[in-house]
């Protein structure tokens, strides 16, 4: 059975369950599964995609950066300009390492 499949048999029992008990469906369903509701969040952090790691740029990506945009011109080192790059990275937080 699929997440998928298993969200809307929760949201069914939930349904059911409601309808026996005599409570307003609507109100319980959105209690506990509408936009504030706990299954909402559970759900968003369930199915949502996670998104892609960033990566740190290659020494190459650096070097070419540098060069294209006619950096070297400015009498910036290849190191200097590395170093510079991977401060900026590491200031978004791209580190290569899993979260």
């Amino acid at each position: 059975m699929s997440k998928q499949e298993q969200a809307m048999r929760l949201y069914k029992a939930v349904e059911r369950l409601a309808l026996q008990a005599g409570e307003d469906t609507d109100e319980a369903i959105d209690w506990l599964c509408g936009e504030h509701g706990g299954m909402f969040k559970l759900y968003e952090a369930y199915f949502s995609p996670k998104p892609p790691q960033r990566k740190p740029l290659t020494d190459e990506q650096i070097e070419l950066i540098r060069v294209s945009q006619e950096f070297d011109q400015w009498a910036i080192s290849e190191a200097a300009f590395k170093y510079a790059a991977r401060a900026i990275e590491a200031a978004h937080g791209i580190t290569g390492e899993p979260k």
